[in-house]
């Protein structure tokens, strides 16, 4: 069975549509400007080059030997340092495969849905807890003969067994010890009010830095805009309102799209599929 891919998108496919996982390993340096958030909670293993971690309004320093998790909900995206080497690897899992292995004793989805106010998304990986993970990762890219898909599926079953009992210690950390303070305003500002008509004059004013500033920084610290940073925001959100059972009408007005058109047409490019259509499926 083959859960190893060449891309994201293929292992992300593979996990959505077999309600299980796919595996991603990659030496590229690929910048990509893009937040984003999929249907799988994902596991992230950076081994080489990694820069800041944005997850969820919260930036962290990358170093070599951190995993990072996060749910299906929680925008996301990682810098890599330029020109240098990266590696790195990235488990997609469906939630519903989580749901299935866990037990009334051993809730494998803590880690991802963790109510915790000061959530942590990172745990730092070194010596022989850093060379397990690369070696449970390994078994996932290779193909057995017999056994496979229950091999591979253990496999998933004991990273994530492992990954919650690293997450029960990390929880409180400050993310934001390497961001400038008018970032972080402004990121705030965005959460706060993404319901609202905001734009840059509007969040630069709250930063106390002028429009210019404000774009570099979201530049130099985030790899992307903050146009990109506030849709991203709001498009999580409307994922939550419509797994809720709210209407599209009402999601789209209460999560800052106004137009009701402009939210169908942007939700289906950012997703992948339609506003309606995703209350579907959630259902």
């Amino acid at each position: 069975m083959q859960v190893a891919f060449d891309n994201c998108a293929q292992a992300l496919d593979f996990a959505i549509n077999n309600k299980s996982f796919g595996l991603f390993h990659s030496t590229e340096n690929k910048p990509n400007t893009n937040i984003h958030t999929h249907e799988c909670c994902e596991i992230f293993l950076c081994l080489k080059g990694g820069n800041n971690f944005l997850i969820d309004g919260n930036i962290y320093d990358a170093e070599d030997g951190d995993l990072f998790f996060m749910n299906q909900f929680e925008t996301h995206k990682i810098t890599f340092m330029p020109y240098n080497p990266v590696e790195r690897y990235v488990l997609q899992i469906h939630p519903e495969f989580i749901f299935n292995f866990s037990t009334e004793n051993t809730d494998l989805s803590q880690c991802f849905y963790s109510k915790h106010p000061h959530k942590c998304h990172r745990i730092h990986l070194g010596g022989a807890d850093l060379e397990l993970f690369k070696c449970l990762f390994d078994v996932l890219t290779t193909e057995y003969e017999y056994g496979d898909d229950v091999i591979k599926r253990n496999v998933v079953v004991q990273l994530l067994v492992k990954l919650n009992m690293f997450a029960m210690h990390v929880e409180g950390e400050d993310a934001f010890s390497i961001v400038s303070q008018p970032l972080r305003l402004a990121m705030d500002f965005i959460n706060n009010h993404f319901q609202e008509n905001i734009n840059l004059e509007m969040i630069s004013r709250n930063s106390y830095i002028s429009v210019n500033q404000l774009c570099k920084l979201f530049k130099l610290h985030l790899g992307t805009t903050v146009s990109k940073y506030l849709l991203g925001k709001r498009i999580s959100e409307a994922k939550k309102m419509l797994k809720k059972g709210y209407n599209v009408s009402d999601t789209a007005m209460m999560c800052g799209f106004g137009d009701y058109s402009n939210f169908i047409r942007t939700f289906s490019r950012q997703v992948g599929i339609s506003p309606g259509k995703y209350t579907k499926n959630s259902k």
